[in-house]
């Protein structure tokens, strides 16, 4: 009887396991793109020609290609933009399975004709960089300190620093708002970013029709033993409530991946001076694009308030 038992616990183990290796593929193992691939807007088709302009911009810019490690060995890779002598440094953070052609090609046009100097970085996992996961900004909050402390080895600590991501980017600077940045770090700028890693799992399981308690634990299974992270270990909430930096915060109303209330529980938990931009009709990631004027208005103030 207890080899049947035995049995049958260890086949109830294989099967989680399996499961839980197929949530990891689903969720969090990276994933190479082709150059066509990412530059893919068919999500936004009426925003293609926007966005391929903006991206052909950058394109026309200058840059070099900056590396430096993570905490944990990776190499980590960045496109640097050079501005003018003494201005501050912006250092971007795409989102999600995304890339900085599809999510920061807006945030550089706006810092490259304030003639700041921009750091665009592929996140860990993600084009150049290295890594096998992915980790909802659990891990990249602190590839966002590793890239600020690179930042000034390589140029100096003469000048304003400030973090700005878009959805999992966003989510990325939020999370890094309470680690102890040097006091050159004088702002954070989220766009779309979701408060913590459980809650937007949750509801992307709950997107795909499965139980969200279930597909949860699942999914969190899956993060600790073929992510090597813990969803549980991290939030831009929490991080929010115990930081001094200013923050402004940018959702579209109408978006349909990270729900918009979740930027209001990071505003309303945040304990520094802060700001809120809400876009009316901007689905996920595209308020730059649906209301360019008022974000490049409400963006650059913030960069000179906190210069």
């Amino acid at each position: 009887m207890i080899y049947w038992i035995l049995g049958v616990v260890l086949f109830l183990a294989v099967l989680i396991l399996a499961a839980a290796y197929w949530a990891y593929a689903f969720s969090y193992k990276r994933v190479n793109k082709t150059p066509e691939q990412e530059t893919d807007y068919s999500s936004y088709l009426e925003y293609k020609d926007a966005i391929q302009a903006l991206y052909d911009h950058m394109e026309t810019l200058p840059y070099v290609w900056v590396n430096t490690k993570s905490y944990d060995g990776l190499q980590l890779w960045g496109r640097y933009f050079e501005g003018k002598p003494g201005a501050p440094l912006v250092i971007l953070f795409h989102g999600y399975r995304s890339s900085v052609k599809r999510d920061c090609v807006g945030g550089i046009k706006l810092c490259h004709e304030l003639g700041y100097n921009i750091l665009a970085v592929d996140q860990r996992a993600h084009q150049r960089s290295e890594g096998h996961a992915l980790t909802f900004g659990v891990k990249e909050r602190r590839d966002a300190q590793s890239w600020v402390e690179f930042a000034q080895k390589e140029w100096g600590k003469d000048y304003p620093i400030f973090l700005y991501g878009v959805s999992m980017g966003a989510a990325t600077v939020m999370m890094a708002a309470d680690l102890p940045l040097p006091k050159e770090v004088h702002g954070i700028i989220a766009d779309c970013g979701y408060n913590s890693p459980r809650d937007i799992i949750k509801t992307v399981c709950g997107y795909n029709g499965w139980p969200k308690g279930p597909a949860y634990v699942l999914a969190w299974i899956a993060a600790v033993v073929y992510g090597n992270f813990n969803p549980e270990s991290a939030s831009a909430e929490k991080a929010l409530a115990h930081t001094k930096i200013p923050v402004l915060l940018i959702h579209g109303d109408k978006d349909d991946f990270v729900p918009y209330p979740m930027s209001q529980i990071c505003y309303d938990a945040c304990a520094s001076e802060k700001e809120f931009l809400t876009v009316p009709g901007a689905r996920h990631a595209i308020s730059y694009l649906v209301d360019t004027p008022t974000y490049e208005k409400t963006v650059t103030a913030f960069f000179k308030k906190h210069l």
